[in-house]
């Protein structure tokens, strides 16, 4: 429903003083129950109180979708309430939060909107946060130091800024800083988190372990401490509770493409085909744009022997990056095992055509195998004799001198 205000006055409005929006939000809780009291009561005191109720709207909206991380619904919402009324650093968290796994640079923007409007040791956090992520460790260590300087006994403050420090491999300073605090708030699953990573830069496995059991036990919930603890079984060697873990953290948030792709990698090794192959699809489905989802997709149904299923994402990794000749190899592999020997022949063919393939040997030779195959028997011989020419290995001429003799048999075979 439009408000009953003409452009020029609700303008005035939202750049009104906190006494005005003070006056009507006293004339708005005369006129409004409890519920609406307790909302008001969260109003930054600046701007229009409409506007904010209004926006507040769409905020708790994109919150329920980052509970079920839907965050491509929750950008949207808040983009929404800011674009109404940006004046509450709740809103731009809210974006930030978002905006993480999928843009961090939008991510980290909104982070500092949000802590120009408030200043917080949790908004501090989640900004070095993200810098750690996009490998910005510079700005992450002034990040971090101003969390610790706007709250000096916060735990999470001190073992971030250690975390940093470690990183940027100034161990000393980062052991000073981690243990002149230590665990003051022992509830803080977030302290728990990054005293492990901390940990765990320092090869202290079993105080990262231990660290991140605390984690998970205080927040059971939260995707990022079960996958951390399933990186730490990988490098322990425990792939069994590495699949549980990393299986626990994808099943908590189905839309991160990164936890899907770890289990996956795990199940492979485990040689659990089938159970890789569902996870590189969830993969595939939380972001369709990684070339190497569908690759790793289409291999766990190549060495099961499934090449024509197998022949459809490795033909959609191809189309998204050409330049990479282990996709090109995985592709053309399922053709061949299907017996699809003309196309196999033409995809190679395309392949050597780029710059800088024209001279690899064992392409030569495998271009000149399919060519046998397929029957083209002269074009084989042309192929394979100048796979020769290019080759200076012994060994890979002996390898080619007994296709040519393979070649030859067959030619005598068909005459």
């Amino acid at each position: 429903m439009k408000l009953p205000f003409k452009k020029e006055e609700k303008e005035r409005t939202k750049r009104s003083s906190p006494t005005a929006a003070l006056a009507v939000t006293g004339f708005l809780l005369l006129c409004v129950g409890g519920s609406a009291f307790a909302l008001l009561s969260e109003f930054p005191w600046n701007g229009n109180p409409l506007d904010w109720m209004k926006a507040h709207e769409f905020a708790e909206q994109g919150n329920r979708a980052l509970q079920k991380f839907s965050y491509s619904e929750a950008k949207d919402r808040f983009n929404t309430a800011i674009s109404i009324y940006p004046g509450d650093w709740r809103f731009h968290r809210g974006l930030a939060q978002a905006s993480r796994t999928t843009d961090r640079k939008s991510a980290i923007t909104s982070f500092q909107n949000a802590l120009r409007l408030h200043k917080d040791t949790e908004l501090y956090l989640d900004l070095a946060d993200t810098l750690i992520e996009a490998n910005e460790l510079k700005d992450a260590e002034k990040t971090a130091s101003a969390a610790k300087t706007h709250e000096p006994l916060n735990s999470a403050a001190s073992a971030q800024l250690a975390l940093i420090l470690q990183l940027e491999k100034k161990p000393e300073d980062a052991k000073k800083i981690f243990e002149a605090t230590g665990p003051m708030d022992k509830d803080s699953a977030r302290y728990w988190f990054l005293a492990a990573k901390y940990h765990m830069l320092t090869d202290d496995l079993q105080r990262t372990e231990a660290s991140l059991r605390q984690a998970t036990s205080l927040e059971k919930t939260t995707p990022q401490y079960w996958e951390e603890l399933g990186i730490l079984m990988v490098r322990k060697n425990d792939l069994q509770n590495a699949e549980i873990f990393l299986r626990r953290a994808a099943r908590l948030d189905s839309n991160n493409d990164v936890y899907w792709g770890r289990l996956g990698e795990v199940c492979r090794k485990l040689n659990r085909l089938d159970k890789a192959e569902e996870a590189y699809k969830h993969a595939v489905q939380a972001n369709n744009q990684n070339s190497e989802y569908w690759l790793l997709w289409g291999l766990t149904m190549l060495v099961q022997e499934r090449y024509e299923d197998a022949e459809k994402p490795l033909r959609h990794a191809l189309e998204m990056d050409k330049t990479d000749s282990a996709k090109w190899n995985a592709y053309i592999n399922s053709l061949q095992k299907q017996k699809k020997y003309k196309e196999a022949a033409n995809q190679l063919e395309e392949f050597l055509a780029q710059p800088g393939n024209e001279k690899m040997v064992k392409t030569w030779a495998f271009l000149g195998g399919v060519l046998i195959e397929d029957g083209q028997y002269n074009k084989a011989k042309i192929t394979l004799e100048k796979s020769k020419s290019l080759s200076k290995d012994p060994q890979e001429i002996a390898g080619i001198d007994k296709m040519l003799a393979e070649l030859k048999k067959r030619q005598g075979t068909k005459s």
